[in-house]
């Protein structure tokens, strides 16, 4: 499975998020007015990401505005699967 497909399937699941059927919106920030996410959904999907991709998050990543974007996250996961030796999670 794509890693881009398991992404949105957890954003649909935590939060009721289809990016795929609203592609213009992974590049807006998940906190803008057009998202409107809450930190503790955001926090959901992370716990669910690591869980699901066997990786974690350095804390540097979150201070750095890394974690706030659809395709941000994806370009962060893509980074973590590669250190594994691995294109997807399954």
């Amino acid at each position: 499975m794509e890693n881009d497909k398991i992404l949105n399937d957890i954003f649909k699941e935590k939060t009721g998020i289809d990016f795929n059927s609203k592609e213009s919106l992974k590049n807006v920030n998940l906190f803008s007015d057009k998202i409107n996410l809450q930190p503790r959904d955001l926090m959901t999907v992370c716990i669910s990401i690591e869980k699901i991709f066997d990786i974690k998050f350095d804390e540097k990543e979150f201070l750095d505005r890394k974690f706030d974007t659809f395709n941000k996250i994806m370009e962060l996961i893509k980074k973590y699967c590669e250190k594994k030796g691995r294109k997807n999670s399954r």
